[in-house]
């Protein structure tokens, strides 16, 4: 193997210079490992050589990455190996002796004088790209002004203690199977704080260990005080889990080899004037059920994957884009979901589509039922949305006039509309219902229909439906509508809304809406009741169903329903989710009847229900997305199926999403 050439790009002692000493250095090492691989020799044996000469491991360890990204270095080219002779250690060893001696120099100076309380020493304006990726920040868009250490220490933690703090947090599904591992003797920690310009302090965590011993799964668990950190200042930048809100973090380590050595990063978004964390080195007590390996491109973001090493499969930090298996300044969404681009006219259809995702608003110009609008040159024959003129006499001089109405004339009511079943496939018959009351009586109710429209356009399905014991109604007059409807061969597979609507002979009309999928055969077992998907879960099974919470004030009541799904297994466990599908508000009577008496009309009441219903409608679309062990997954349906749950209840999985935000 050849030499790095070196030329005189170390000169000065000032401290400040020491990141542009490193990185000039890092260039090199690139230069000399694309230089090597042009020889022949493997990129793997190429590192270990560089290592064993005493070169810096961050620096190299560094440059392998940066070349094995760029280069597409295959495995047979990684692993290679090429008997090569000892003239590195003979042309390298007095520069190499120099350079790492006046590295340490410098960095002894910079030690010395933040222990001496000096001033905050600027960073050099040359971009440490590894840096900024830790500190979870975008060069270009911020600027890292300052830095101090305020932690270094070596750390070893007594197995008994170890065991002592495992125990505590025992009932977590995360930590209840790990146990003390001897695989690491100890840690070296550090923590330094940059100060940005327009955010604030962040505190750099750095936990560096070696292994002992080949391990297959290590995990590093990072307990931190509740006095230092809250959960909500923790970021994870490169990694890791968060386990508990306490906080803990559990960052995992695979197919760890003896003298490999790691490093885990977080952040705390403060600053910190010392690091006072608890860090173990723990397994597995039994080898996971669930595992999946890190195959790049395979669209899973697994153990292994990061945003650096496989942007394909896990994404890049926000304002980046991927590119090439490489993240990139790219331009941001709009939004994310249609949802986020309502203009609040009904005259329009509202989607959120393209590269990056932009809103648009198209006006509507088809005679299509079912979409509140009726566009210029369409009739009721056409687009039931538009008026009937016809010349028979209106309902209201024809109905309302043996009707005993006081008072104001009330809106219809319509909630808890369901598919049965919630996931159906071609050719299978679905049984739609919904509760439909009006507080001026049945008898006010001129009539009730459900219509099916696309996630992006109308579909224009219409069907009425009934309380008389018809066509799958099964008791008449329970104020239950009901009708049936078999799955055409026009419905794709995918995600439909279900939407009842109710309309009173005074012209009054309300709707409410769920979404119900169509599916191939076999895909997913449709569930129509929790037990149906307690069982599911306990075997992590594919399977769809839906879940209604009523919470009831004493002056309003809210009805939110959900559509659940146990999508299957992952490497992190049993992936689920939920979708918020509707949230509906109504005034109770008591309330009602207080603000009657307090003046209000039953407009003005309606009207703020209607307000207040408009900023539900936000949240409807929202979706979280946990991964659970299956008897965790299993308790918290069952505690679901017979009382609302407390947001803590989902502190036993690991979640994200909107939902959870």
């Amino acid at each position: 193997m050849s030499h790095i050439k070196r030329g005189a790009c170390i000169t000065e002692t000032n401290p400040d210079e020491t990141e542009t000493v490193l990185l000039s250095f890092e260039k090199e090492a690139i230069g000399y490992i694309e230089d090597e691989l042009a020889q022949g020799y493997g990129l793997e044996q190429i590192r270990k050589r560089l290592l064993d000469e005493g070169f810096p491991a961050k620096i190299i360890n560094a440059a392998v990455m940066f070349v094995e990204q760029n280069s597409k270095i295959t495995p047979h080219v990684k692993q290679k190996e090429v008997k090569e002779e000892t003239h590195v250690t003979r042309r390298f060893h007095i520069p190499i002796l120099l350079v790492i001696g006046l590295i340490g120099f410098l960095v002894l100076i910079f030690f010395l004088t933040n222990i001496g309380g000096g001033e905050d020493k600027p960073l050099p304006e040359k971009i440490d790209i590894f840096l900024y990726d830790n500190l979870g920040l975008i060069p270009g868009e911020h600027k890292i002004g300052s830095s101090r250490q305020v932690y270094s220490r070596d750390e070893i933690i007594p197995a008994q203690l170890a065991e002592g703090i495992l125990q505590t947090h025992s009932g977590n599904a995360l930590i209840k199977n790990l146990e003390p591992s001897n695989a690491v003797r100890g840690f070296k920690k550090r923590a330094t704080v940059f100060e940005i310009p327009g955010e604030g302090s962040k505190t750099l965590v750095e936990i560096r260990f070696q292994t002992e011993r080949d391990v297959e799964t290590l995990k590093i668990v990072e307990s931190i005080p509740k006095s230092m950190a809250t959960e909500g200042q923790v970021t994870l930048t490169q990694g890791g889990i968060l386990a508990e809100k306490d906080p803990i973090i559990i960052f995992t380590f695979s197919d760890l080899k003896a003298g490999d050595a790691e490093k885990a990063v977080y952040v705390i978004e403060k600053s910190l004037s010392t690091l006072d964390t608890i860090t173990l080195a723990t397994e597995q007590k039994i080898k996971p059920a669930l595992t999946r390996p890190a195959i790049c491109g395979d669209g899973n973001c697994v153990l292994g994957e990061t945003h650096i090493t496989c942007c394909q499969d896990c994404g890049c930090l926000p304002g980046l884009v991927c590119e090439r298996n490489t993240c990139v300044p790219g331009e941001k969404d709009e939004c994310q979901n249609k949802l986020r681009c309502d203009d609040d006219d009904e005259s329009t259809i509202d989607e959120c589509s393209g590269t990056p995702k932009t809103c648009k608003n198209m006006p509507i110009t088809d005679c299509v039922s079912g979409d509140d609008y009726c566009p210029a040159g369409c009739g009721y024959d056409s687009d039931n949305d538009c008026e009937d003129t016809g010349e028979e006499p209106t309902a209201v001089e024809e109905d309302l006039s043996g009707l005993n109405i006081i008072g104001q004339q009330e809106s219809p009511k319509v909630v808890n509309v369901k598919v049965t079943p919630g996931a159906a496939t071609i050719g299978q018959e679905v049984v739609i219902e919904a509760k439909v009351t009006d507080g001026n009586g049945k008898d006010d109710i001129l009539n009730v229909w459900f219509e099916v429209l696309e996630l992006a356009q109308s579909h224009g399905e219409i069907g009425d439906m009934n309380d008389d014991g018809s066509d799958g109604d099964a008791v008449a007059g329970d104020d239950v509508y009901t009708a049936t409807r078999q799955i055409g061969n026009l419905y794709l597979e995918g995600y439909y809304h279900m939407k009842v609507l109710a309309k009173d002979r005074a012209g009054n009309q309300k709707r409410s809406q769920v979404t119900f999928r169509v599916v191939g055969e076999g895909t997913v077992q449709d569930c129509r009741d929790m037990d149906c998907m307690i069982d599911a879960a306990g075997g992590c099974s594919a399977a769809r169903g839906s879940h209604t919470a009523v919470l009831d004030d004493g002056e309003v009541v809210e009805t939110t329903d959900y559509i659940i799904d146990i999508i299957g297994s992952a490497s992190q466990g049993c992936e689920f989710q939920l979708t918020i599908d509707e949230i509906e508000l109504e005034y109770t009577n008591s309330a009602v009847s207080e603000m009657l008496a307090d003046g209000m009309t039953q407009a003005e009441i309606d009207s703020d229900e209607n307000i207040m219903n408009a900023d539900m409608d936000e949240f409807e679309g929202d979706e979280g997305r946990c991964y659970f062990e299956t008897d965790d997954l299993v308790n918290l349906l069952e505690t679901w199926e017979d009382s609302e749950l407390e947001m803590s209840a989902w502190d036993v999985a690991d979640c994200d999403g909107e939902y959870f935000g």
